[in-house]
């Protein structure tokens, strides 16, 4: 017994995605076609998938194995309850299509937006969605989960990498650009892009979502929309797609990746290239090294219920870079600023340590027992007027030449100055930058150094960004 999920599509008005959102999207002009989970998904004798076709027909991938079948349910409250399609490793649970109608023409530059997120992250390569040609022999843009990272593979060996570990539903957009380089977007924002392979090497005339076309590379992943299209759509055609799909699937706006002052040296996101081994800065790739192990998971009812980096004061847990090169400046006075919460009210516990050693400190932010406070090199201490909790707070501290200054979110406390300036090159989260001291029992979700203090602009952009994506303060 099949029974077939077809729904009438609304193309204005208040369709099933709700508040007047269409269920139709806004087509670029150069769409090939779209797979949307609760139109023509074919459903077996269990409620599984069967095959899930494309709204032209143009392809139709499936699954003739039943046990082998990806579920059809809602994702707990995500993508606004509506059912999706569930892929799993255990069970080897995807779907694909046979070899068939062209997708993607030779020497074309592909486009292709998924609205999905990863449950778990693989040991190895997982498959979100594949595109090859009838020998596969060419990987077109597919794209792959590994451990803390989701990949593109195209034609041409261009891989770019966004290092994440993030669970959330998010829009992922791959594509190669008019120059030919190979691209990943994330919620609208680009994060990641590599080479300039040019354009395909062959037609694409299978594709697969849930593992890859032959049968391997399954992912724990969650898919509600699939479009692709022959090329790049216009910027006022992306973005008409990016805001449907927004609305319709409840997916939020706010990227991934900061809004960066032009000042910025490096920054540290727990979301991405962040291990219990290391955790690799976004900007030019300075790695923290993970010292006693500590963890990365949720902190459940706080941070939206993102992943965050924890460090403790049993064990002496966090992460420590030494040296690293170019970064911070000597002779700077760097503008330091982190989003993190205590988790437990103690005296001496350090959020981030920059250059830190028996004879010196800078911008060191940390939390004391009876207030949040910066230490300077060459002042000491510096309290701010804001108590000590375990909130998620904005906490930033720097020197201007004239006066130190720490601020706990909109809350600046100004002293003067007469230290210093910086003369190591150690970052440390979750303890002192020489690792002699300043555990905290500590979650750090995002940190960054700047070469010196963010125009004004810059730095209400960061903290809008800290505030819709961490939910801080």
């Amino acid at each position: 017994m099949r029974r077939i999920v077809k729904r009438r599509p609304s193309g204005g008005g208040g369709g099933i995605g709700g508040g007047g959102v269409p269920d139709v999207p806004p087509l670029p002009a150069n769409t090939v076609d779209y797979l949307h989970s609760l139109q023509r998904v074919t459903l077996d004798g269990s409620l599984n998938v069967q095959t899930w076709t494309s709204a032209q027909g143009k392809y139709a991938p499936t699954q003739a194995v039943a046990g082998n079948r990806p579920v059809y349910a809602p994702d707990t409250t995500l993508f606004r309850g509506k059912n999706v399609v569930q892929f799993a490793t255990v069970g080897s649970k995807s779907l694909i299509s046979p070899a068939g109608v062209q997708i993607f023409a030779n020497a074309s530059k592909p486009y292709v937006m998924t609205v999905a997120r990863l449950r778990a992250y693989p040991a190895g390569t997982s498959g979100i969605t594949h595109f090859t040609d009838v020998g596969v022999a060419t990987n077109i843009p597919g794209l792959y989960g590994n451990p803390a990272s989701v990949q593109v593979f195209m034609s041409g060996g261009a891989n770019p990498t966004l290092s994440t570990s993030s669970t959330q539903p998010a829009i992922f957009e791959t594509y190669l650009d008019a120059a030919g380089v190979t691209t990943i977007a994330v919620n609208g924002a680009v994060v990641s892009l590599s080479g300039t392979g040019g354009a395909i090497s062959a037609a694409a005339v299978r594709m697969s979502v849930g593992g890859n076309v032959s049968a391997a590379n399954f992912t724990d992943s969650s898919i509600a929309f699939q479009l692709t299209a022959s090329a790049l759509p216009t910027a006022s055609e992306r973005a008409a797609l990016l805001a449907w799909a927004q609305a319709y699937w409840g997916i939020g706006s706010v990227p991934v990746a900061p809004p960066l002052p032009s000042t910025a040296i490096e920054y540290w996101h727990s979301e991405m290239g962040c291990t219990a081994t290391a955790w690799i800065g976004q900007i030019a790739g300075q790695t923290l090294t993970g010292l006693n192990t500590p963890s990365v998971g949720t902190d459940p009812g706080f941070f939206n219920g993102r992943v965050v980096a924890k460090s403790t004061t049993i064990g002496n847990k966090a992460w420590r870079g030494n040296p690293l090169v170019g970064m911070p400046i000597a002779g700077s006075r760097p503008w330091v600023m982190v989003v993190a919460r205590l988790r437990a009210v103690a005296a001496n516990q350090d959020f981030i340590s920059v250059g830190f050693d028996a004879a010196t400190t800078e911008a060191q932010l940390l939390a004391g027992a009876a207030f949040f406070s910066a230490t300077f090199s060459g002042s000491g201490a510096f309290n701010s007027t804001v108590a000590s909790d375990t909130a998620v707070h904005r906490l930033k501290g720097w020197r201007d030449g004239v006066n130190r200054n720490v601020q706990v979110d909109g809350t600046l406390t100004s002293g003067a100055d007469a230290g210093s300036a910086l003369v190591t090159n150690t970052v440390a989260l979750g303890c002192q930058s020489n690792a002699a001291g300043g555990f905290a029992d500590g979650n750090i979700a995002f940190a960054i150094v700047c070469s010196a203090k963010p125009s004004a602009a810059e730095e209400a952009a960061l903290d809008a960004w800290a505030q819709s994506y961490w939910g801080s303060a």
